[in-house]
């Protein structure tokens, strides 16, 4: 019993010591608290460390399919069916693909989501005008803007009025201005619109505004054609302040030589006008577009039906993973023919029935 009583005060003064040292809000002062981290500081992770933060780059649906469009001059009256159509019929065909429940999307949503960046509709298509006339800037633009639909301008910077092929019927470039600043792509399609490849014949524009037909080789033709395709990008970006990643080849022709030239000028994707549906597989430097005719409207109507046979949606092949699928040779490696081995591990993949 003495022992008790003679623990008993020591507790009480513990007690009393311990509770001096908490200190109490509602006595006015204030509550002690962790030191803040540093803004942008990571919190530390287990045992202190700074846990690394995870970069999962986005899993797009490769099965989406997309088709691009190619529209030259609007026109009440058809001289050159193959290169106008009646802005009525333009209108006619821009509500077909609403109907048909094809998105309208942006040329630069289609580079992004080849670039795995983001996600298309499975069904969609991509408007783009060629050349630069100003019933594109007149008569397309304000359709397209009643359907809220985005579009590309192919631009050859000599066909701008002002430029050696800028007539009356020429855009302006106050009125590509205003449609950069409205959101339309502006991109290059040549300075002279001419076939690019070395030999074929060309025209020059010679002294006082005369122009003559040549052929041009060797050191000639690689400067001609630098202005063709390195100069054409450099003056749209100059002029307008932008920047400029696709190029369009006149009539659709090239050889692996212009090819060169665009990737190297910083060009990311190349169009043609060889019509058909892009995939997430479709080589960037030869982008077939269907180009619509006054005097070819099939042209259309079997573009709409092949995307619109389209089973997108389906799961994505990113979704495989790396692991499974290997190359022979490897990549980085040097290789002396154009056939390549590709191995896919499917086992892991459902729904799928071998070939037998």
């Amino acid at each position: 019993m003495m022992i008790r009583l003679a623990i008993l005060p020591l507790i009480l003064a513990l007690n009393f010591s311990m509770c001096k040292r908490s200190p109490s809000v509602t006595n006015g002062s204030q509550p002690v608290t962790s030191s803040p981290s540093p803004v942008g500081s990571p919190s530390p992770g287990i045992g202190g460390a700074a846990p690394s933060p995870k970069i999962t780059k986005p899993v797009v649906d490769q099965t989406a399919q997309t088709i691009i469009f190619c529209y030259h001059r609007l026109v009440d009256k058809i001289r050159y069916p193959g290169t106008e159509i009646t802005p009525a019929a333009f209108e006619a065909e821009m509500k077909q693909l609403k109907d048909a429940g094809i998105t309208v999307i942006s040329m630069q949503d289609l580079l992004a989501w080849r670039r795995g960046e983001k996600n298309i509709p499975p069904r969609c298509a991509v408007i783009s005008f060629d050349d630069g006339w100003k019933s594109q800037y007149e008569v397309a633009w304000p359709i397209m803007k009643k359907f809220g639909y985005p579009f590309t301008m192919f631009i050859y910077t000599e066909g701008v009025r002002g430029g050696s092929l800028g007539g009356g019927e020429a855009i302006t470039w106050e009125q590509l201005a205003d449609m950069r600043d409205n959101g339309v792509d502006i991109e290059a399609h040549t300075a002279t619109h001419q076939d690019l490849r070395e030999g074929h014949n060309i025209m020059l524009a010679a002294a006082g505004g005369k122009r003559t037909r040549t052929k041009l080789t060797g050191p000639a033709y690689e400067q001609w054609v630098h202005n063709e395709v390195v100069g054409s990008k450099q003056l749209l970006e100059q002029r307008l302040g932008i920047k400029v990643n696709c190029f369009a080849v006149p009539f659709g022709n090239y050889n692996e030589h212009v090819k060169e030239l665009a990737r190297n000028a910083g060009f990311e994707a190349m169009f043609t006008v060889y019509g058909q549906p892009i995939t997430f597989t479709s080589p960037l430097d030869s982008l077939g577009r269907y180009a619509i005719e006054a005097n070819k409207p099939k042209v259309f109507v079997d573009a709409v039906k092949m995307i619109g046979t389209s089973s997108g949606g389906a799961a994505a092949v990113a979704e495989v993973g790396a692991a499974d699928l290997s190359t022979q040779p490897p990549d980085g490696s040097t290789v002396h023919t154009a056939l390549r081995l590709i191995q896919a591990n499917l086992s892991r993949v459902s729904g799928i029935e071998p070939v037998r």
